[in-house]
């Protein structure tokens, strides 16, 4: 092992401390060190440079848990050459700052892996590719503390960073900036954490930034906004179960900004608390750059308040599903409702539902429409029934424009409601006059069965409505008989066991419901009963 140090004295087990730690200080050095003890072995130094020199290369390995290697300077890890860092074993290395790869044409690489092992330099700042270029690999329960984050900082630089693996995390007390003027990519996999205040792709104009989220338990979490091509380049992408939760939203935020989300594959989802602004900035209305957002099969974002979408701003719904309390258009913007389902509360322009299907609001929910509405051919409609409450039980739409129907009506009871023949739901309001068109299977005064097969409704818009601005549901005829537990066309001795099974299991079957109120239980005993006798 050969250390290169102007000011070195200890390595190995034990307790020291040293002005400086060098390692590949000159042209043409190559330094190999390895920093290993039991619980309280200590390191203390003041400057540390791995790969200082331009040609030389230096490796530290930092290995047992209970070491500490405590830097009051920023750690350096290529500096001017080549550097190498590994923390392993439950060890730990603090430092004032950090900076992988420096200085333009170094290289540095860190990687932090196994339980324990950890890097801290909060609330100092990390640079992983400062000017250089720089990697960090956190693994199999590795973590790092850190201030502010930066991947990729200046135009001269490339800094990759991955988190990888249940336990693994990276920790930002402040911004985590990916490709600021530099390029940057960040992938958070297989279980790992990322955490932050603010997120940023693409923050300066020359930056390009890159974050993958990607596998189950894979999560992105930041306190105030994930900004996705500020004023350079930046893309978001979720897939594969990963999850990403934001305060706020933005996509190709200013002008020159050009940003690109998708979210994709079973289980992905990115959850916005506030609000979303693609292409521009809600937060004063002014327009940006160009933002994207796709969201393909199995993916879902979530608004909890506003979606607004600027003259350069599209979102494509191919599949999955979107869901907002409101979407807006400020000087225009698309919004492509391809396929997927779309939960929202109030949409303001005209909407098109070329092969989608719209879900008023929430389960139950309402849905108003200030403009048209178009459904063609290959598209749906779904309405929930789970009881009277128009808007809260059951939902509703209101198109404050013309609507033109096509494709199909969806009827679906919930919570284990079941109408009375008596009982009428107005599911649909046009205030721009009759609606134009049917549904394909459902026209006017026909029939529709509910998805479940509970039963079927009596549809009526058009000239047989009482309102011809309106659908109307009505006549709900159930598809079983009650008491006919087994479905045998009877109500006999033999429906006498799963009615018990039902009493002790708590399912629901409509059948066993004899009252009515929506549940299985004791109180249904009487009338099944008299079922039986009568």
């Amino acid at each position: 092992m050969q250390i290169f140090s102007s000011d070195y004295e200890t390595v190995g087990t034990g307790t020291g401390f040293t002005a400086s730690v060098v390692i590949g200080q000159l042209n043409g050095d190559v330094g190999d060190a390895l920093f290993t003890g039991g619980p309280g072995s200590e390191l203390r130094s003041v400057r540390t440079s791995i790969g200082f020199a331009e040609v030389a290369t230096g490796i530290a390995t930092v290995d047992g848990a209970g070491f500490n290697w405590t830097n009051s300077s920023t750690l350096r890890v290529g500096e001017n050459g080549n550097g190498t860092l590994n923390i392993q074993n439950g060890a730990i290395v603090s430092s004032l700052g950090g900076s992988v790869g420096q200085n333009s044409g170094s290289i540095g690489s860190v990687t932090i892996t196994g339980d324990g092992s950890r890097w801290n330099i909060n609330p100092n700042t990390l640079f992983v590719g400062s000017s250089g270029t720089g990697a960090i690999n956190i693994q199999n329960g590795g973590t790092v503390n850190s201030g502010f984050g930066s991947v990729g900082t200046l135009s001269t630089a490339f800094g990759e960073a991955i988190v990888d693996g249940v336990g693994s995390n990276w920790t930002i007390g402040s911004t985590l900036a990916v490709g600021s003027f530099g390029i940057g990519t960040l992938n958070i996999q297989n279980g790992g954490l990322v955490s932050c205040i603010a997120g940023s792709m693409g923050g300066g104009s020359s930056g390009f930034g890159d974050v993958t989220i990607d596998g189950s338990g894979s999560i992105w979490l930041d306190a105030a906004s994930t900004n996705i091509g500020s004023s350079g380049a930046g893309s978001f992408t979720i897939q594969s179960g990963g999850f990403a939760s934001s305060l706020n939203g933005y996509i190709g935020r200013n002008v020159g900004g050009l940003g690109v989300a998708i979210v994709t594959g079973a289980d992905a989802q990115w959850a916005v608390e506030n609000n979303l602004s693609i292409g521009g900035n809600a937060d004063n209305g002014t327009n940006g750059g160009t933002g994207a957002l796709t969201i393909n099969a199995g993916g879902s974002v979530v608004v909890g308040n506003d979606s607004v979408l600027f003259p350069n701003g599209t979102l494509n719904l191919n599949d999955g599903s979107f869901t907002s309390d409101s979407v807006s258009f400020i000087g225009g913007g698309s919004f492509n409702f391809n396929s997927g389902t779309l939960h929202v509360g109030t949409y303001i322009g005209n909407l098109v539902n070329e092969a989608g299907t719209l879900a008023p609001g929430q389960s139950a929910g309402s849905t108003t429409i200030f403009g048209s509405y178009t459904q063609e051919e290959d598209a749906s409609l779904e309405i929930e029934i789970g009881g009277p409450g128009v808007g809260t039980q059951f939902d509703f739409v209101n198109v404050t424009g013309n609507v033109f129907l096509d494709g199909q009506l969806q009827l679906a009871l919930i919570n284990g409601f079941v109408p009375s023949g008596a009982q009428s739901f107005t599911i649909f309001n046009v205030g721009g006059g009759n609606p134009i068109g049917f549904f394909d299977n459902a026209g006017d005064n026909q029939r529709v069965d509910t998805v479940g097969g509970e039963g079927s409704f009596l549809v009526r818009y058009g000239v047989t409505s009482p309102n011809p601005t309106q659908i109307i549901l009505s006549e709900f005829e159930p598809s079983f008989i009650l008491g006919d537990i087994n479905g045998d066309g009877i109500v006999s001795l033999l429906d006498v066991a799963p009615f018990v099974a039902l009493l002790t299991s708590g399912e629901f079957n409509p059948a066993a419901d004899i009252n009515q109120d929506g549940v299985v239980s004791l109180l249904d005993v009487a009338p099944f009963v008299s079922l039986l006798t009568g």
